[in-house]
This record gives structure tokens, C-alpha cells and sequence, in this order.
């Protein structure tokens, strides 16, 4: 043998003895020849009488084999074991194309790519046929003898071994040995087989059936299967690099894996043992696998995994708690523990952002797109899920969401998720938002997750209830701080203009305000009057802005009637339905928050403020916070005033007690001096220096004895006599006498109300201060005019206070003239005694001539009678005095109530606001809007223009 060395066909012979059946012969023989030979393919089988297969051949190949090929193989086997066997058992074709014997099948070969041929046949005892084809692919071959006879070798062998009937010369005890094990292997529960050295299963145990889902008989019929195709896809590359290594060969495999049952689908665990098999000659003949089962093993493992990481979940949560930390980093932390313990992808948490707040936010995500936070629809459809599960108190679970209707195709699409659980966070007293985990993959989540998450929401809730309760603390020591520092800035003896000045400054400083406006409430309740300012762009005339809130709808009305405060964060909403476009589009602001001033039962103005650049709107607690420096400075208004009407009450009880002393005293003066100028009138009657003397005499001293009755009126020596009258007769029966007082160019107009209840007064009192008033109206219009007089009920309460009238029942009188009016200085002191405006002392501005009194003897004949003469004017557009008389509390409940139905009435309303509609009306065609006005700059709104 020149090719083909005489020990490479004695190892042959010595394999193919080995062998204890006849797949196992097959195998080596087409193995082994087709190494030896170093060709293409080898095919062995056996075949009846009639040409069909007594079990399937067996092939070898260099290359991998295309398995949808294996039909063609047969059926061009059986006509080569016909065109050999008539050609005397043997076939050597170098080139098939020119063999004209291969032309039937010559296709076929052409399909499976061979070149060249070897064909031996060998006739069996039982009539079958045993057939050898040695095919080339590559290149047309030339076959040598040596080749021939080694594969004349092989075919004798296997007719021999053929011809023993499968039964192998061993002793009764090496088969009864090999029963046993056998049986051991059948019986097993574990996997056991063989494989080639290609690692193509060549025996399989009956375990394999339930583990692999493919009978033992299925895995040697047709193409065999190779055993790492049945490991599972994620599982498979890494053992496949592993067989790829040298050692396997050397020392073998041992890896857990997982495989897929072919029929049920089920995946399984398997320890696998793999040991190659080495024949006598040292070369690789194939492997022995052995595999357990230990999927019971992985799922504890794997559980006791997934319950490590929902420990150590709860742990970062509950941790970082005990960090101090806030409560979105804890949620940001806690959300991909929680995603790294149960496998979902993305996960996120909502917080309702302070303590009953509706503003709810997101404050944590994890896994989502970069682009998330930009998908308005998908995180608006997400935020409504998990405000539903925060308003409802209920968890959420979702194991298919492409078929609910709740949620966008955005999120299944955009974001690839198919399944979600929410759960609320919540504590003992309230819910403070939502956590939720979202997965790609269907029904991901379960009962168990939803256990998860709720006690990583509870851990999170006490988070946020802590960072709730610090923020509390924090926003409580910082308002008794401010509220601390602005009670004890107004303490201080200030003037009202400095408290508006310190207060607005304090609250700057606190809440960081942009601009700030402060209105007092008029008289009468229907207008608030600016008062000071604060902020870029004021000008006085803009913080002299007046608001009427008398039956209108907008935000300073209803500030007024609810006592609280009200914010509007988009001015374009609401500037039609209020009537409020002056008050915002003239310094184009878009958000304004608007608190009442409330001290002692009573709304004294309102505090406008607009927030600063950086944030957008107050919040709930700024708010709070501002309502209660408003509150403050409500209370230092209201005490600077009753200040003020007690230092008047003073002024006037030492008046009057220094006027009773001086009108007793003076009358006596008065007395002698009448008394001597009588006297000289009588001693000499016909002296005419000395007549016209004693008349001037007298007539001083008459003057002097009629002031002297104004000061005993002044100093209350005259008793109030009250009685039950009826106001309106009162004033009808005495027109003429008003009507005396004035100048032929001067008119009086009556609007008195018709259903008035009777009042509880002096008659004659009354007519004196109605006279009083009348006659101050007429000296301030010299050329004459209408002076106005009119009569409604009204109550002073709590929900119509007056700061100067107390609380009751009481008819008004009000008397508007249309004059000059008064500064605020002159109406502030038009009550005291001796202070006039005509014939003054300029050190002083008192009257030189005694004048003076009338105003303040009224004034003080009102109070004697248990009402109240107030004032309201403004310079250039007149004054109107109105007398609150006391309502007899000897009448019916229902008169009483008519005075409740007149608080509103529209004809006193028209008497008393027309000042300042006047001063409206003419800054109206100044160009300045009516309103709370906002603008621009910068600086403390100054008393200049």
C-alpha cells in the first residue's frame, strides 16, 4: 500500500471490531474512512432485496451538511446500489459527468455538488445488499488501489458483523453486565448519551423524551441532532464558546445551561457533564454526556435573587431615608432598585407638591428615552394613569397595554412598554402621589411586584411626609421670623405712610415680590382707595388708583365680600369676565395675587402683589405667609387710627372742658362790661362819641355772649333729650328753616328713602348739626349750587364695618355740597374747635375771630346722641357730611330688617360715591385708567409726581 500505510488500516480494523452495534459501526466506519481517505463524503448503509433501507445510512461529511438534502442522498444511494450491483458490485468514476451509467441520476449528483465516485456493494446472506459510497466534491479524483482495497476492508467487515446478527462474541456475563447497565441508563433520571466527535447524538437514554421533547428514536433517524441544539438562544453562545476551547477535548465540559423542550416549550436547567471518548490510537472518537436536571435548583436560586435584590430595593429606599435625603433623590434611587429587582425597564414617581396641593409633579424617572421629557402627549397620557391611581387610593395593574384604551399608542409604540403596575404612596393621613414600573414585555408584573412596590411606596411616603414636615417646619420659622420682624418694625411709633414704606420693604425681602400696591376701603364700602406702593413703575397718580367693588365680579370685590385671598396666574383668562384689562395690560403683567387686610372683625383694604421674575406664581404657603403680613399691617392701620380718633375723643373732651371753664368765667367779664355800657348809655344819652362808644361796647359783648353759648354747647352742658322721630318729617318741616340759611343762588335737593325705620334722638340737636352741616356746605360754594341731601338705613356689623361708627342699626343723613372740598389735612381737623379756613393764625391755624366751633359742636352734639358725623371730600370735587343717627330699638323686627334690605340701597350709594366718580371720571380724560395699576421701573413709589 503506497498511499495509505498498513497501521492506518489496522487501527481501522481494530475500531470497527470494537463496536457493539450497528449505528455505533456506521459511525466509525464512515467517520473514520472518510478521515483516512480525505474526501468529501462518506454514506453506509443497508438495504433488502429490493433496494429500500433497512435502517436510514449513515453519512459523513467534512463540511456541514444541508439537512433539506438528506431525501436526495437516499434516493440517489438506492441507484447506485442498482447501477454498481449490475456492474459487477463496484463503481470507480472519476468523473461522473462523463460516466454514461450515472446518467440517470446525473442530476441529482449535480445537486449534491459531486465530482467523483467510489462505490462498493456486497451482497448479504439474507439477500440484502451492505452499500459504500465515497463521494468527492471539490475536484474531479483519480482513486488509487489502496484506496479501493481499504474500502473493501470496511465493506467485508461490516457484511461479517452483519452476518453475526448484530450478536457480539462476548461471554454471557459481559452481556448480561451490559443488560444491566443498560437498564440503569434507560431507567435513570438523568441524561445520558453519546456523541460523535462533531458532537451529533449517536445514543440518548429515554429520559431525553421528557426533558427534551424528542424520543430517542427520532434523535438517530434522518439528520441527527447535534446536542447544544436544544440549549436555549440567550444561553447558547456561551457554550458554544466554551466548546470551542482546546480543553474540552482534554479535561471536558461542564456548564449549566438552560435547554427548550421541543413539544411544551418549557424551559429547563441542566448541569451538563461532557467527557471526550479516546481510542486506542489516542484520537477523539466522540463524547460522553451526562446532564441532571436542576431546574428546581435555579428557580430557588433564581428566587432567592430576585427576593436578595427586593431586600436590598427596600434597603436603598429605607437607607437613604435615614440620609436625610430628599424625597426625589429617594425616589430616583428607590426606582432603579425596584427596576433591578423585579426586571422592568423604566419606572417613575409622582409627589403632590405640598400639603393638600392639586399641583402634581413629576419628580423621578429611570429607563425612559432621552427624549421623554420632551413627548408631551406620552408623559401627559402616564400622568393621568398615576393621578388616577393617586386620587382613588387603589394600585393599578396593567398586563396588556396595547388593549387598553387608557392608555396612548405612544407608550406602546414610542417607548416599547406592554405592561405596567402604579401604586399610590400614602401614609396614615393622606396620599402623596404615585410609583409606578413599566415593562416591554407582557403580563411582566405580578401580585408579588405589586407587594414590592407598595412597601417601597410606604418607605417613600415617609420620605416625602418627613421632607413635608421639615418644609413645614422651615416655611413656620421663617413666617414667625417675618411676621416677628414686620410686628416689631410697626410698633414703633411710625407714621402711616413709614408703615407702608417698612412693611412693603419686609415683605420684598421675604418673599421676593416684584411689585407691590395697598388700598384702603372708602367710608361707605364701596371703593378701595389707593393708598401707597411699591415696585418698578409706580407714579402717584397710578397709586392713587381707586377699584369700586360696589356689585361687581372681579377679583377685588370678591377679596372684600370673602376675606380671602385670591390668585389669578393667567391675566387673559379672566380680564373680560372681570372687567379688570386696565388693571393688567398697562404694565403687562400676567399674575397677581390679591390678600385682604382683616383687623378686628373687619376688611380695611386690600394688598396687591405680583410675583417676582423667577417665579410665576405664589404658592400655597407664600400666599398664607403674605396674608398674615397683611394681616399685620391691618392691624397697626387700625390701631393708628383708633389712635387717632382717641387722641381726637381727648382733644375734644379738653376742649370742652377748657371751654365750659372759660365760657363760665367770660360770662361774668361779659356781664360787667354789658352792665358799664348801659350805663353810659343812660348817664349821658345825648354825648354822641360817647353813645357810639357804648354801642360798640355792646355789640362786642353781645357777640361775646353768643360765643360763649357756642362753647357751653361745645363743652355738652346742654342734656340730650331723645326720642323716637320719624327722620324724614323732621327734615320735611323744616325746609324753610335750611332753606334761611342760604343764599338766594344756592338750592336745596331732597332724596329721602321711603321706607326709613324711626330713630332715637334730640330733635332739636339734630337740626342744630343739620344746620351746621348745611351752612358749612353753602359757605363753600360762594356762587351758589345745589347742596344735597339724602336719608337711607343702614347696619354697621361685621360684614359692613365702619372704622369710626360702632356697631348698629342706624339712619343716615348724608349733605353733599358741590365746593371746593378739602385736602386731607383740613378734612382730617375739620372737627376741631376754632379750626377754620377763613381768618386764620398762621402759627396755629386757628380762628382769630372765635369762628370755628359749629363744626366740632356738631361733631359733638352726634356723639351726645349716640351717633356719629363723619366726612368724605376731596379737593375740587366737594364734600359730603353724613349724620348716623341711632335706630329706636322700639319698633317691629321688620322695620329692622328693612334697614338690613337698605344697606345696599342704590340712592345713598349715588349721594356718597360721587366724589370720587367725579375724580374718576376726570382722570379718565387725563388718560389715566381706572384700577389697581402696574408698570414698569424701579423704586419706592414717592408722593411726587
Amino acid at each position: 500500500m503506497s498511499v495509505l500505510e498498513k497501521r492506518d488500516l489496522a487501527a481501522l480494523t481494530e475500531a470497527l471490531n470494537a463496536s457493539s452495534d450497528v449505528l455505533t459501526l456506521f459511525e466509525r466506519a464512515t467517520s473514520r474512512l472518510g478521515k483516512l481517505l480525505d474526501t468529501s463524503r462518506v454514506l453506509i448503509g443497508t438495504y433488502d432485496s429490493h433496494a429500500r433501507p433497512v435502517r436510514a445510512p449513515v453519512e459523513w461529511a467534512r463540511e456541514t451538511r444541508d439537512p433539506s438534502l438528506d431525501s436526495t442522498t437516499l434516493s440517489v444511494s438506492r441507484s447506485l446500489l442498482e447501477i454498481a450491483a449490475h456492474n459487477g458490485g463496484k463503481l470507480d468514476v472519476a468523473d461522473v459527468s462523463a460516466e454514461s451509467a450515472l446518467h440517470p441520476v446525473i442530476t441529482d449528483l449535480r445537486t449534491l455538488n459531486v465530482v467523483s465516485l467510489l462505490v462498493l456493494t456486497h451482497a448479504l446472506a439474507d439477500g440484502g445488499w451492505a452499500l459504500i459510497v465515497v463521494s468527492e466534491c471539490e475536484e474531479p479524483r483519480r482513486w488509487h488501489a489502496d484506496e479501493v482495497e481499504v474500502t473493501a476492508r470496511v465493506i467485508d467487515l461490516i457484511k461479517r458483523f452483519l452476518s453475526r446478527g448484530e450478536a457480539s462474541p462476548r461471554t454471557d456475563e459481559l452481556q448480561r453486565t451490559e443488560a444491566r447497565y443498560r437498564r440503569l441508563v434507560e431507567h435513570s433520571d438523568a441524561i445520558i448519551f453519546h456523541a460523535d466527535s462533531d458532537h451529533r447524538i449517536t445514543f440518548v437514554s429515554r429520559r431525553a423524551l421528557d426533558f427534551f421533547g424528542v424520543a430517542p428514536e427520532d434523535f438517530l433517524s434522518g439528520t441527527r441532532n447535534r446536542w447544544y441544539d436544544f440549549v436555549h438562544p440567550e444561553d447558547l453562545d456561551r457554550v458554544r464558546m466554551t466548546l470551542d476551547q482546546d480543553r474540552v477535548e482534554d479535561s471536558g465540559f461542564d456548564e449549566e445551561f438552560r435547554v427548550i423542550n421541543r413539544v411544551t416549550g418549557r424551559v429547563r436547567w441542566v448541569l451538563m457533564r461532557l467527557m471526550p471518548a479516546v481510542g486506542k490510537d489516542g484520537t477523539l472518537e466522540g463524547f460522553d454526556g451526562f446532564g441532571i436536571d436542576i431546574s428546581s435548583r435555579r428557580e430557588a436560586q433564581d428566587a432567592l435573587d430576585v427576593q436578595s435584590k427586593k431586600i436590598r430595593a427596600l434597603y436603598t429606599v429605607s437607607s437613604a431615608i435615614r440620609g436625610y435625603l430628599d424625597p426625589s433623590t429617594i425616589a430616583s434611587r428607590g426606582i432603579a432598585a425596584l427596576c433591578d429587582a423585579t426586571g422592568a425597564t423604566t419606572g417613575l414617581c409622582y409627589l403632590f407638591q405640598g400639603q393638600r396641593s392639586d399641583k402634581f409633579s413629576l419628580v423621578a424617572h429611570h429607563g425612559f428615552s432621552d427624549r421623554f421629557e420632551q413627548k408631551e402627549e406620552v408623559i401627559a397620557n402616564i400622568t393621568g394613569l398615576a393621578r388616577y391611581v393617586a386620587q382613588n387610593g387603589h394600585s393599578l395593574f396593567d398586563a396588556d397595554l396595547e388593549s387598553d384604551s387608557r392608555v396612548s399608542s405612544l407608550i406602546t409604540e414610542e417607548e416599547g412598554l406592554r405592561s405596567l403596575v402604579f401604586v399610590p404612596i400614602a401614609t396614615d393621613e393622606e396620599i402623596l402621589g404615585t410609583i409606578g414600573l413599566l415593562s416591554p414585555r407582557r403580563s411582566h408584573f405580578d401580585g408579588g411586584t405589586v407587594m414590592l412596590v407598595s412597601a417601597a411606596a410606604n418607605q417613600i411616603g415617609l420620605a416625602a411626609r418627613q421632607a413635608n414636615l421639615l418644609a413645614l417646619y422651615q416655611r413656620q420659622t421663617r413666617n414667625l421670623s417675618a411676621l416677628y420682624r414686620l410686628s416689631h418694625e410697626l410698633s414703633r411709633n411710625l407714621s402711616v405712610d413709614e408703615v407702608f414704606q417698612n412693611a412693603f420693604t419686609i415683605i420684598r425681602d421675604e418673599l421676593g415680590l416684584k411689585r407691590l400696591w395697598l388700598g384702603l376701603l372708602n367710608e361707605s364700602g364701596t371703593r378701595i382707595v389707593g393708598q401707597a406702593a411699591y415696585g418698578p413703575g409706580w407714579r402717584r397718580r397710578l397709586v392713587e388708583m381707586n377699584v369700586e367693588i360696589e356689585g361687581r365680579e372681579h377679583p377685588v370685590a370678591r377679596v372684600v365680600a370673602t376675606r380671602q385671598p385670591v390668585a389669578i396666574e393667567q391675566a387673559e383668562d379672566v380680564m373680560q369676565e372681570f372687567g379688570l384689562r386696565r388693571i393688567f395690560s398697562r404694565m403687562a403683567i400676567h399674575s397677581a395675587v390679591f390678600v385682604p387686610l382683616v383687623a378686628g372683625g373687619q376688611v380695611l383694604g386690600v394688598l396687591a402683589a405680583q410675583p417676582g421674575m423667577e417665579d410665576p406664581a405664589l404658592q400655597e404657603e407664600e400666599i398664607a405667609l403674605l396674608s398674615s403680613l397683611a394681616s399685620e399691617i391691618a392691624v397697626t392701620i387700625l390701631t393708628k387710627r383708633l389712635e387717632s380718633r382717641i387722641g381726637e375723643a381727648e382733644k375734644m373732651r379738653t376742649a370742652g372742658l377748657l371751654a365750659a371753664g372759660i365760657a363760665h368765667n367770660f360770662n361774668n367779664v361779659l356781664q360787667a362790661i354789658m352792665g358799664q355800657a348801659s350805663l353810659l348809655e343812660v348817664q349821658e344819652p345825648n354825648a354822641a362819641r360817647l353813645s357810639k362808644a357804648a354801642n360798640i361796647i355792646g355789640e362786642a359783648a353781645q357777640k361775646g355772649a353768643g360765643l360763649v353759648k357756642q362753647l357751653l354747647s361745645f363743652a355738652h352742658l346742654e342734656e340730650a333729650h331723645r326720642e323716637v322721630c320719624d327722620i324724614n318729617s323732621v327734615l320735611d318741616r323744616n325746609r324753610e328753616t335750611f332753606g334761611r340759611l342760604l343764599q338766594s343762588t344756592h338750592t336745596l335737593q331732597y332724596t329721602l328713602s321711603g321706607e326709613l325705620p324711626r330713630a332715637y334722638v334730640d330733635s332739636g340737636q339734630l337740626l342744630r348739626i343739620i344746620s351746621t352741616v348745611i351752612s358749612n356746605a353753602a359757605d363753600s360754594m360762594p356762587d351758589g349750587g345745589s347742596i344735597d341731601i339724602a336719608t337711607d338705613g343702614f347696619r354697621v356689623d361685621q360684614a359692613n364695618p365702619h372704622y369710626d361708627v360702632p356697631y348698629g342699626y342706624y339712619v343716615r343723613i348724608a349733605v353733599r355740597d358741590h365746593g371746593s372740598g378739602m385736602d386731607e389735612d383740613t378734612r382730617r381737623r375739620c372737627f376741631e374747635p376754632f379750626f377754620t379756613t377763613k381768618n386764620i393764625d398762621i402759627g396755629s391755624g386757628l380762628s382769630i375771630s372765635g369762628a370755628g366751633l359749629g363744626l366740632a359742636a356738631a361733631y359733638a352734639l352726634a356723639r351726645r346722641n349716640g351717633g356719629r358725623l363723619t366726612v368724605e371730600s376731596q379737593l375740587g370735587h366737594g364734600s359730603v357730611f353724613t349724620i348716623y343717627v341711632p335706630v329706636s330699638d322700639q319698633q317691629s323686627s321688620s322695620a329692622i330688617e328693612r334697614v338690613r334690605n337698605h344697606n345696599r340701597e342704590e340712592i345713598p350709594r349715588a349721594l356718597t360715591e360721587v366724589i370720587e366718580r367725579e375724580h374718576l371720571d376726570m382722570e379718565e380724560q387725563e388718560g389715566v385708567p381706572v384700577g389697581v395699576e402696574w408698570a414698569e421701573p424701579v423704586e419706592l413709589a414717592s408722593s411726587d409726581e
